[in-house]
């Protein structure tokens, strides 16, 4: 007996404009500036003195996609 072709469905992947709108975990934001802090400090060469530089400028790019999450912290304040 012949089996069934079955057929999956690839899942719809999410466009960057469906994932902005809504606030992301504390932890998953947190890590995603840690990382954008390390491949600053990493395409520097790592020299010393430009951490908080490199924290504040990845801080801030990483914000700047989540649009509803730099409000909802600031409504925390």
């Amino acid at each position: 007996m012949a089996k069934a072709k079955e057929t999956v469905q690839k899942p719809t992947p999410l466009k960057v404009e469906d994932t902005v709108t809504q606030p992301i975990d504390g932890e998953a934001l947190r890590a995603m500036i840690v990382e954008a802090a390390y491949l600053k400090a990493e395409n520097r060469g790592f020299a010393p003195g430009r951490e908080m530089e490199d924290w504040l400028e990845a801080e801030k790019e990483i914000l700047s996609k989540f649009p509803s999450q730099a409000k909802a912290d600031d409504d925390k304040s």
